[in-house]
């Protein structure tokens, strides 16, 4: 599995490689990421159409639920099977209070507010939200749901006054529904999906995200080599030295060129 980081910097690599011909991903049914996850990776691929306008980037899923529908979104091109429903994202909290089981082992929690704001220890000194905290809760909400609504309207190029009035009247919208809204593409099964990628980017050729970025990263990595190698000379000692700093190159001290991420044309699969 990629690291947040990883899969934003092969995506960034990917966007400024003119070996890469486009950009697909299938959603499953794991659970969903963090926004604050979803945010950086929306971002990375609103970053990839916009440096590569020409190339096909194509997010497929069985049907969409919530932030995954979030992220999908980035994508130029959002396609569900036949049949399926999208969930447009939506947020909730839940508040623990833990002032009336603690009272139970005869434990009282005593803490100062600064202001009516200051709630983080309420979950320790009151039974229910305070109006304040309830107040501070849903502004807090509020704004990252238009967050959300801003990137999604953005990418799909729907008004966000749109995308909340539809959200206001149901989050749940079928497949049909959600193409009529411009939400979606469209319909395909996965083997039709796939066929249209390929054909699109004109190549069947891929890479999985964490693949590409493994080579990229290699190839970085005997570039970074090379060029230690040629500032130190090219004595045995400068090449011991080099090896040292990265062992895992021990093999690459010669010549040759630098491995290719994929083949010319290929598209990196998310």
């Amino acid at each position: 599995r990629l690291l947040l980081r990883d899969a934003v910097a092969a995506i960034n690599d990917a966007a400024a490689d003119p070996r890469v011909a486009g950009l697909s991903a299938q959603f499953g049914m794991a659970g969903e990421l963090p926004l604050a996850q979803a945010q950086e990776l929306h971002a990375a691929i609103r970053g990839f159409r916009a440096a590569k306008a020409e190339a096909p980037t194509v997010a497929w899923a069985d049907e969409f639920v919530g932030r995954q529908y979030y992220l999908g979104s980035a994508f130029q091109d959002v396609y569900v099977q036949p049949g399926s429903q999208v969930s447009l994202p939506s947020l909730s909290t839940e508040l623990p209070f833990l002032r009336g089981f603690l009272a139970r082992w005869g434990v009282k929690f005593e803490a100062v507010k600064r202001s009516e704001f200051k709630n983080a220890l309420d979950q320790f000194t009151e039974k229910s939200a305070t109006p304040d905290q309830q107040k501070a809760t849903y502004r807090l909400l509020r704004s990252l749901f238009e967050e959300m609504s801003a990137d999604v309207a953005a990418a799909r190029g729907v008004s966000a006054r749109q995308l909340r009035r539809l959200c206001a009247r149901s989050t749940e919208l079928t497949a049909a529904e959600a193409t009529r809204a411009r939400l979606l593409s469209g319909t395909r099964y996965a083997d039709e999906n796939a066929d249209a990628v390929a054909k699109e980017a004109g190549t069947r050729a891929k890479l999985s995200l964490a693949s590409y970025h493994r080579k990229i990263k290699l190839q970085k990595e005997k570039r970074a080599f090379r060029e230690r190698v040629a500032s130190a000379g090219a004595g045995p000692a400068a090449l011991d030295e080099v090896a040292k700093a990265l062992p895992a190159l021990k093999d690459f001290t010669g010549g040759g060129s630098a491995a290719a991420p994929a083949a010319d044309g290929a598209a990196a699969d998310g």
